[in-house]
């Protein structure tokens, strides 16, 4: 079973570039040195600077719980523990959150830099659809796959919410994006409408309850 979880962070006031110098040795070192580590990478908000997502995903728990070991000496940093480090002293929010993966997507050879869209969207079921919507988060996961100029299309639900669903995608450019949409709503039927869910194609506005979507671009990996 993968290890996929989400560190959200908000970077204190002029402190963006400090938490990002930070992020890179962090993702530099766990990548090389950390067995069993499948993705690590920080992504920062491109509406809001202050605001970070890292991604992770790991092979076994043990393993992670190596690299937490193995990363402890730069995370307390100091002797007045965590919060003197360097890393604390740049964040004033920390929040972490487990997903069961759906579908996944691990190439080895992909360039997180070749996308230049990167998103992540939240959506939740409409109460008594969460099976359907679990299944359309996997079709649209696979099909994203197998689209041309996809570079990443992950699909995810939340470990403590059921029938909340979470996509991580990379696109090449918007002109890939732009066809993607237009695929989708050939097959699921136009939007009924423009705002929120509404504005996604009919057969897939028809099992959400909400939907977020928030776009990041990747500052380390």
């Amino acid at each position: 079973m993968v290890i996929t979880w989400t560190v959200g962070l908000t970077a204190r006031p002029g402190r963006e570039n400090s938490f990002i110098a930070i992020a890179n040795e962090l993702t530099e070192t766990s990548n090389r040195l950390d067995e069993g580590c499948d993705i690590y990478i920080c992504l920062q908000n491109l509406d809001d600077p202050r605001d970070f997502l890292w991604y992770e995903q790991w092979a076994t728990m043990p393993l992670l719980e190596r690299h937490v070991e193995r990363i402890q000496p730069m995370l307390a940093g100091s002797p007045e523990g965590p919060q003197g480090s360097r890393l604390y002293t740049s964040i004033q929010r920390r929040e972490q959150l487990g997903y069961d993966l759906l579908r996944n997507h691990i190439n080895p050879d992909r360039d997180w830099y070749e996308a230049s869209i990167t998103g992540w969207a939240v959506a939740r079921a409409k109460p008594g659809r969460e099976a359907d919507l679990r299944d359309l988060a996997v079709e649209l996961s696979r099909t994203g796959q197998q689209f041309p100029g996809n570079v990443t299309h992950i699909a995810h639900e939340r470990e403590d919410i059921p029938g909340l669903i979470c996509w991580f995608e990379q696109w090449r450019d918007q002109a890939v994006l732009d066809a993607r949409v237009a695929s989708l709503e050939e097959r699921y039927g136009p939007p009924p409408g423009t705002e929120g869910v509404e504005r996604m194609p009919a057969g897939i506005a028809d099992v959400m309850e909400s939907l977020d979507a928030t776009r990041y671009r990747v500052v380390a990996t």
